[in-house]
């Protein structure tokens, strides 16, 4: 009646044609939720929940984006000291 490849669950084999292996840092943000979801709601959790957020970030975005955002930060910091020394004179 079907064929031998769809013997089985379906879409166990599309599953199988679209497993990839997770970076590192998609695997400490999987571990961080994990150990989120066992504590309770507080401070503790959230910031667990915020470091998950930000590995992720950093596996979609790399590390050039993190460096740009950095010197983005520090061009901003410069600019606001020049201005306040600017009033200040």
């Amino acid at each position: 009646m079907f064929p031998a490849a769809w013997t089985g669950a379906p879409g166990a084999g599309a599953a199988k044609l679209m497993e990839r292996k997770l970076s590192p840092l998609e695997i400490q943000a999987a571990d961080a939720l994990r150990r989120a979801r066992r504590l309770p709601v507080g401070p503790g959790r959230n910031d667990l929940r915020q470091l998950a957020v930000g590995l992720l970030w950093l596996h979609r975005n790399g590390m050039q984006a993190l460096e740009q955002e950095r010197a983005r930060a520090v061009s901003s910091a410069i600019s606001v000291h020049d201005q306040v020394e600017n009033v200040m004179a």
